[in-house]
């Protein structure tokens, strides 16, 4: 495999990964009994992005080596 199919191959699993990963440990407004005006219940307190991040990059980087692997 190339390293541009390689690459293109990474970077679309990494988007659906990203989504896959983003609905773990996501703390709501909701459950801290603390809504802001004008914001639904269901909003994230502290989106945590970089966590999220780091996450799906590392599991993107298993499976890419599971699949390069076959």
């Amino acid at each position: 495999m190339s390293w541009v199919s390689f690459t293109a191959l990474f970077f679309a699993t990494w988007w659906v990964v990203l989504f896959a990963v983003l609905p773990f440990s996501v703390k709501t407004q909701d459950d801290d009994h603390d809504v802001t005006l004008g914001t639904v219940p269901s909003a994230p307190r502290g989106p945590h992005m970089l966590r999220a991040v780091i996450r799906t990059t590392i599991a993107t980087a298993i499976l890419m080596g599971i699949f390069y692997g076959l």
